[in-house]
């Protein structure tokens, strides 16, 4: 009979073949767990995604929508159905397709991994917000397959900053457009802002203004060490004596020259220091004005000083001047050998007319009153008891404003002229007058009233 063969396996190879069975389940083992990690982890992230305030989707390599999360639906007003299918460039404003189009194509032709740049779109009730946006490069080995985006509304943002530009602009064309300087200064008293108007007070240019010690390049040097002491308070307390004031001050333009300013101080904190804005007007007009007015005051004085003069001498004259006329008419009276009365009413009745005499200004408005229809010609007396020339002047033109009146004063016509050029008076006669000198004046006031 054949001996059978030996059927036990050998030991040694039974050993490896179990540690190279532990070794797969290990490996089995840990596949599970990177995959049930893995998996978690997408589950993280989806719900991040879906959970996210801000905006995410992802388009294919030719810009076809094919993802956006609940962030992008409720920030544009439309649902992913409506989205996914549709090119990203329907849902932006038509004149930055061409703009938005270079930026993608740019990062897909030079495969940039990672751009940013700012969106306009459109939403679906018809207004534009900007999207700040990442934009993530989707790679398979070489091949782009897509673009993942995470984008955020910075709408408001944008437009603070173009309140902050409209602001700007409207600041730059007051300032360019100002008669007055208008200069900002750092808490160390260098130049910051420097307007149009400042150039041309001054004549430094902007550019040269710039960075420069305000007091060492405008303040006269008698002044730099009281200005430093001054600056220096003002930077720890954004106070002094010239904040808040308006002062006339003298400052050094680049020629050299000296120019007389009214200058306004105020002080503005900005990141915690101290800076001042200073308007400057330039008053040289104005003060060579007032040089001019106050030499025009000194000589007006003065020549009020030598009216006053004139005044009394006239006031002389006048009395005087009545005294003569009582002599002369009395001469002329005694020539002509009349009857007593009135030296004036004897002229007149010399001169073939009948007289109205009146003892003061009131009267004679009275009497004028009385027979206005009879008068042909009233000879006033400037200065009359009750009531002035002048005042039974404008009374009897109430009456008749055709009446010829002839006034009688011992001031001269030229002393009086000023106040009486517009009244309309038929003539003037100083006293003492004589009958020939009476007669001439009331046959020029007849003739003037006469029609031609």
């Amino acid at each position: 009979m054949a001996r059978s063969k030996d059927k036990h396996k050998d030991p040694a190879a039974g050993a490896d073949m179990a540690e190279a069975l532990r070794k797969l389940e290990e490996e089995i083992a840990g596949r599970r767990r990177t995959e049930e990690l893995l998996r978690l982890s997408e589950e993280r992230y989806r719900e991040l995604v879906e959970n996210a305030s801000d905006v995410i989707y992802e388009t294919d390599a030719q810009g076809y929508v094919r993802y956006v999360n609940p962030g992008t639906e409720k920030l544009v007003g439309y649902t992913s159905e409506e989205m996914v299918g549709r090119h990203y460039l329907e849902f932006l404003p038509p004149e930055h397709h061409k703009a938005q189009s270079r930026l993608f194509g740019i990062q897909y032709v030079k495969k940039i991994p990672t751009t940013n740049h700012e969106t306009p779109v459109l939403t679906r009730d018809g207004r534009t917000i900007w999207l700040w946006q990442n934009v993530n490069l989707l790679m398979e080995g070489e091949a782009v397959t897509g673009f993942h985006v995470i984008a955020r509304d910075v709408t408001d943002r944008k437009k603070a900053e173009e309140a902050l530009r409209e602001r700007e602009n409207t600041l730059r064309t007051i300032t360019a457009s100002a008669h007055d300087a208008i200069i900002m200064i750092d808490d160390h008293g260098a130049i910051t802002f420097w307007n149009e108007a400042a150039e041309q007070i001054f004549g430094w240019s902007r550019v040269e203004a710039l960075g420069h010690d305000l007091h060492l390049l405008l303040a006269p040097g008698r002044h730099h060490e009281e200005y430093a002491r001054a600056m220096e308070h003002f930077r720890a307390t954004g106070q002094g004596e010239a904040v808040g004031r308006t002062l006339e001050l003298s400052a050094i333009r680049k020629d050299g020259s000296e120019v007389p300013i009214e200058l306004s101080l105020s002080a503005v904190q900005i990141a915690g220091a101290w800076h001042g804005v200073g308007i400057m007007r330039d008053i040289t007009d104005r003060k060579k004005a007032e040089a001019e007015r106050l030499e025009l005051d000194r000589r007006l004085q003065q020549a009020q000083k030598l009216e006053s003069l004139g005044i009394l001498a006239g006031g002389i004259a006048h009395d005087f001047n009545n005294l003569l006329m009582g002599v002369l008419g009395n001469l002329d009276l005694s020539l002509l050998d009349l009857a007593r009365g009135s030296r004036t009413r004897v002229f007149v009745e010399h001169l073939g007319f009948d007289p109205i005499p009146a003892a003061d200004g009131a009267e004679g408005v009275h009497l004028f009153q009385r027979h206005a229809g009879e008068i042909v010609c009233v000879l006033l007396d400037l200065t009359m008891p009750k009531l002035d020339g002048i005042g039974a002047y404008q009374k009897m033109r109430e009456v008749r404003t055709d009446i010829p009146v002839i006034l009688s004063s011992g001031y001269s016509e030229q002393d009086l002229s000023g106040r009486f050029s517009n009244l309309g008076l038929a003539g003037f006669i100083q006293k003492p007058y004589t009958l020939s000198e009476l007669k001439k004046k009331i046959e020029q006031a007849l003739q003037e009233k006469s029609p031609a």
